[in-house]
């Protein structure tokens, strides 16, 4: 049996002489191949087994597909429950095999998953769709690689953060003892000197749910299954497969399948966290307090939306308020801003901290304390964007921020909390707002470990 030609939407099989058409996808080739009592088939050059023949290196090698098409039609399913969009599309397509394979509809449904998943994940599905794109076209498949394990590691962080975070606030007010076990995990989080693998964050993960657990603790996310953890789910496998990715990425020893791969696995792992699609994220930017003579005083929130809003990926907002809000703040929420969960120090937008109108949005990778130095990564920039001599900090997504003891120093001498020397020079008052971070990551960590 020989594949004689292939399009996006179907393929032409002869069998001796005969020759039939079917939808291009694996799951209808092997239909066909049962039904025959054949096992072998040829494309092109090369015999493959329908028995061993993976996804992957069917979309590569046979059907010859392009990057995205299953993440699409998985996620888009996913989202079901969560975005009406996709559900009335859904509804609409129900009867139309492969309709992923249209790119009209394609391109439709991607809108749907970028504007449906949380903030920052839906910036990054971004990257993924439009670096699947270029990547195929190129037939490089290294930067398409990255994109999709940099968006299960942000995710991954996402998760551990907000678990981390809640449990910061819970111990303030609650004893909470943690066993030797989940202290030293933690204390490898605070205090590791290289961002962790997907591996470990998802050891790290285990950790904090087992924490919330003992502790009945409710979790940031009502909508989490602790069951996804167990060793035996599609969830784990995948992450496992993903980190498995990682390092044929470090070491240059990939194809092209193993980016179809990395893409079957981040449509399983991103459909088991399609929950987040419930949530939304904002960072604030700034808080004023304005009072009128004989008027109720009242707060104006200036906040950033982060994820596509009307097209945009972020847009600024202003709302009044009666209460305050803590500035700064990274804010993971379901219905109103106002009750969200803080996800600083962990994630921040630095440009906010340095008073630049773009935002940019880092997340924690690794604490020196012998340094004194916190480095983020800036997720709108994967390891891609440096050159190839790039080694470290030379890394473009790669930001360090150092604590500056004279800025402190000088801070102390100031008297009657005066600080308008420091606030008139722009440098020594961004360094003593980076001085702010890296002074509330240490009580954060203080106070998770105690």
């Amino acid at each position: 049996m020989v594949i004689e030609n292939v399009t996006p939407d179907s393929m032409k099989i002869n069998v001796n002489g005969e020759v039939k058409e079917i939808r291009n996808g694996l799951d209808e080739l092997k239909t066909l191949l049962q039904n025959l009592n054949l096992e072998n088939f040829k494309s092109g050059d090369k015999i493959y087994n329908i028995g061993t023949i993976t996804n992957a290196v069917f979309s590569a090698e046979v059907g010859k597909k392009t990057y995205n098409m299953q993440l699409c039609r998985k996620l888009t399913e996913a989202l079901y429950n969560y975005s009406p969009d996709a559900k009335s599309f859904l509804d609409e397509k129900k009867d139309l095999a492969g309709w992923e394979l249209q790119g009209r509809f394609f391109r439709k449904a991607n809108n749907f998953i970028i504007s449906g998943f949380v903030g920052v994940l839906g910036i990054l599905l971004r990257k993924v769709f439009s670096s699947g794109i270029d990547a195929f076209e190129s037939n490089k498949p290294k930067d398409y690689l990255e994109v999709c394990i940099a968006t299960a590691k942000r995710t991954l962080q996402l998760l551990c953060f907000s678990f981390i975070s809640k449990l910061w606030d819970h111990k303030k007010d609650n004893k909470c003892t943690l066993s030797s076990v989940q202290a030293n995990e933690l204390d490898n989080f605070f205090n590791t000197d290289i961002e962790l693998n997907i591996a470990e964050y998802v050891k790290l993960l285990k950790t904090v749910v087992s924490i919330f657990d003992e502790q009945k603790i409710e979790y940031p996310f009502s909508e989490f299954k602790k069951d996804c953890l167990d060793d035996t789910s599609d969830f784990i496998k995948a992450c496992n497969n993903l980190n498995t990715i990682n390092s044929k990425l470090d070491t240059g020893q990939f194809t092209l399948s193993t980016s179809f791969e990395a893409e079957n696995e981040l449509a399983v792992f991103l459909s088991t966290m399609n929950f987040l699609a419930a949530y939304k994220m904002v960072c604030v930017k700034n808080i004023s307090y304005e009072e009128v003579r004989h008027k109720d005083a009242q707060y104006l929130h200036a906040y950033t939306f982060l994820g596509a809003d009307n097209d945009k990926l972020y847009s600024s907002k202003y709302k009044y308020d009666t209460k305050p809000i803590t500035s700064d703040a990274v804010l993971i929420f379901k219905n109103k801003y106002q009750d969200g969960l803080n996800l600083f120090p962990f994630i921040i937008d630095y440009n906010s901290l340095t008073d630049e109108s773009e935002v940019r949005i880092c997340f924690y990778t690794s604490y020196e304390e012998n340094k004194k130095k916190l480095t983020y990564s800036d997720i709108n920039k994967i390891s891609s964007d440096k050159t190839d001599s790039a080694k470290d900090l030379g890394e473009a997504s790669l930001i360090s921020v150092s604590y500056n003891n004279d800025v402190e120093s000088e801070l102390k001498l100031n008297i009657d909390n005066d600080i308008t020397r420091l606030k008139n020079d722009a440098k020594k008052y961004h360094d003593l707002k980076l001085n702010m971070l890296y002074k509330i990551f240490q009580n954060a960590m203080e106070e998770t470990l105690k």
